[in-house]
């Protein structure tokens, strides 16, 4: 006779094979050639960011600013190639601009 097993023990047996399968590629040493490379632009757009702010950011949210930079970047581009239908509203993207101050 086959044993018969119940719906726990199969769900611990798919998710053990399911974390056999992950580890190996948890495990994988990570090439250093393959590392992103800083970007000089990035940093001066982090810097200038910075510096409007009245206090200092710290270096995790500095880590963090600066793939939210490219994305936003990259999302902007992506908004603009968008191409829309015949007699439809025009997709307006509204660019921050400073406000100069009363002199």
């Amino acid at each position: 006779m086959s044993d018969k097993i119940t719906r726990r023990d199969l769900a611990k047996r798919g998710l053990l094979g399911a974390a056999a399968l992950a580890v190996p590629s948890l495990l994988k040493a990570q090439d250093p050639a393959a590392a992103p490379k800083p970007d000089p632009e990035i940093d001066k757009k982090v810097a200038l960011i910075e510096g409007k702010l009245a206090k200092p950011l710290s270096d995790r949210a500095k880590e963090l600013l600066k793939p939210a930079i490219a994305n936003n970047e990259n999302n902007s581009a992506q908004r603009l190639k968008h191409t829309l239908q015949e007699n439809s509203e025009p997709c307006f993207m509204f660019a921050v601009t400073p406000v100069e101050g009363k002199k």
